[in-house]
């Protein structure tokens, strides 16, 4: 059973990644690597998927519990996963805000149909195919291949929190050294444009030293807010945006 969920897991975090990042190629027109791993993983999906097949391996044929654990498990994982990640990071990765039916910002009706839609056909179309691929594969050669596959999973998570943490701590340097720049400018009238010139030049130079890892969490999670340095993070996620909208205008014209 541990095996198994292992599996799915490892899978359908990969095919999960695969179906964010062709969903904001349709919808942004240029790759983004989505997420909160740097790997190719969303373990969201994977995990969803995984909780779905293991407690269906239970019951089975019993379409009325497909239907419900597949609407409801993903809908309470997503809540409870960006309540956890807004708790420890101060910070809300994904916002339904602006969506209608939504509960914090973290879930909503539209994406929670969807969710339990995609999970019902997963169950119906692929769980009676993948249990007999799963079933063929050696034993011995599946275990050693998911302690692999999970230890690389574990340094990407281990690398990506980590990530995560110097974002706030770098917005957090960001704000305080912005802010002595704003009341030196607003307290000197004629030195109002200087002081703003200054603070967009550390925005900048704070952009060029923001390294790999955290550029990717800003740009896999566009509708992030950062409750304790908002303006700091929107900020960031411009002048980010200017720089790449520039470095892809120069290999245009190249």
């Amino acid at each position: 059973m541990l095996k198994e969920f292992v599996f799915f897991f490892l899978l359908f975090s990969f095919l999960g990644w695969v179906l964010e990042v062709v969903f904001h190629m349709v919808k942004m027109h240029r790759f983004v690597n989505r997420g909160y791993n740097n790997g190719p993983v969303c373990p969201i999906y994977g995990l969803g998927i995984a909780f779905i097949h293991t407690v269906l391996s239970f019951f089975d044929n019993n379409l009325f519990l497909l239907i419900a654990v597949a609407f409801l498990l993903p809908t309470v994982l997503e809540l409870v996963t960006g309540f956890l990640l807004d708790v420890i990071f101060h910070t809300k990765w994904w916002d339904y805000s602006k969506e209608k039916c939504n509960l914090g910002g973290y879930i909503c009706l539209r994406f929670s149909v969807a969710w339990g839609l995609l999970g019902v056909a997963i169950a119906l179309l692929l769980f009676p195919l993948l249990d007999f691929l799963c079933a063929l594969i050696p034993e011995t050669f599946l275990t050693v291949l998911e302690i692999v596959f999970m230890s690389v999973f574990a340094v990407d998570l281990t690398v990506s929190t980590m990530a995560a943490i110097g974002m706030g701590s770098e917005l957090k340097l960001l704000q305080k050294t912005a802010a002595v720049y704003r009341a030196g400018s607003d307290a000197v009238g004629k030195g109002v444009c200087n002081g703003t010139a200054k603070v967009e030049d550390i925005y900048k130079k704070a952009a060029e030293k923001t390294n790999v890892f955290r550029r990717r969490i800003i740009a896999a999670f566009p509708t992030m807010k950062s409750r304790r340095y908002d303006n700091e993070l929107h900020g960031l996620r411009e002048v980010l945006a200017n720089l790449r909208k520039k470095k892809d205008d120069g290999k245009k014209d190249e």
